[in-house]
This record gives C-alpha cells, structure tokens and sequence, in this order.
C-alpha cells in the first residue's frame, strides 16, 4: 500500500479510474527513480480495480469540513464565474499569442 500512496502522490491524485488507466506508466517511472518492484508487487498493484484504489487512497485525500474537497458542488454561480474569468483570460492571451504585426 505504500508504493500505491506514493505513486498516488507524485501522479497529482487522480480519482480511481483516472489513477488505473495511468498506473502501469506510473510504476515504470516509480521503478526508475525509486526502487525496483518485484513482478509479484508489480502485477498485484496494476490489477487493482478503480474502485480499490479509491478505497486504498480515501484517507490520504485532502478533505474539508464536510468531506472531500474534490466532491464539494460548483453551484452555477460559481460555475458561470469561473467560466467567464476563464474565457476572458483565454481571449487576451490568444489575442497576444495569435497577433503578429504583418511586415
């Protein structure tokens, strides 16, 4: 469980589903930089289901006062803030990256 923690910590702790599909990659990299695995180890972690991961990593998640952070509500008016900040950041940078003065 440790390597799974781990590993879960240095993917930027995805969901469940999300860290299941990217764990093989991550383990390669996890064998590079740390330590080596043995295929025992290897297989039992890669075939963990999405829904074991979650529970594995569930008290290691960041949580606030009600519960995980991550399963907080975006009310719509939080919603349509941060869409509407988004695009206005995104229409003046591809304004600035997209001009070029014609020579």
């Amino acid at each position: 469980i440790d390597v799974i923690i781990a590993i879960w910590r240095l993917s930027e702790q995805p969901c469940g589903v999300r860290f299941k599909t990217t764990l093989p990659d991550w383990v390669k990299s996890y064998q590079k930089l740390r330590a080596k695995l043995p295929k025992s180890t290897r297989d039992r972690i890669t075939g963990y289901k999405a829904r074991t991961l979650d529970r594995i990593t569930k008290p290691f998640r960041m949580t606030g006062e009600v519960g995980d952070l991550a399963a907080k509500p975006v009310t719509p008016a939080i919603a349509s803030k941060l869409y509407s900040q988004s695009n206005a950041a995104l229409s003046k940078w591809t304004a600035r990256a997209l001009w070029k003065p014609i020579s």
